[in-house]
């Protein structure tokens, strides 16, 4: 397991557009997981309850009129107020339990950035 201060300072971002069926149980797994890391949801203009659903896990709402995953990213990360960002998919692509390795080497390696893959492959 993980000690609570790797994660603190961290925040989750997650551009989404009309994700309704998995954002809910993606946000409960990063929040039993990582309960002192923020949540940033970029809504893409969903036209289901993607919104809702996240405001009800906790997650702090920033809706993106202009579409596109990089224009949620950007205002997402624009919103950033922590000192680490993970950015993930909203479809629960990327499993959130992996998401302490990520943290785990930037802090070891004072690195500016480190990509995760859904290959699995070598760590390093």
């Amino acid at each position: 397991m993980y000690s609570s201060k790797v994660i603190e300072d961290v925040t989750f971002i997650i551009p989404a557009y009309n994700e309704e069926k998995s954002i809910g149980t993606l946000l409960t797994r990063i929040n039993e997981l990582y309960p002192k890391a923020k949540i940033i949801v970029i809504d893409n203009n969903s036209s289901d309850r993607t919104s809702e659903i996240a405001e009800e896990k906790g997650a702090i709402v920033i809706k993106e009129k202009k579409q596109g995953k990089a224009n949620a990213i950007f205002t997402g990360f624009k919103r950033l107020k922590t000192e680490y960002a993970v950015m993930m998919d909203a479809d629960g692509t990327y499993p959130p339990e992996d998401s302490i390795r990520l943290i785990q080497a930037l802090k070891r390696e004072n690195a500016d950035v480190v990509l995760g893959s859904r290959l699995k492959g070598e760590i390093i």
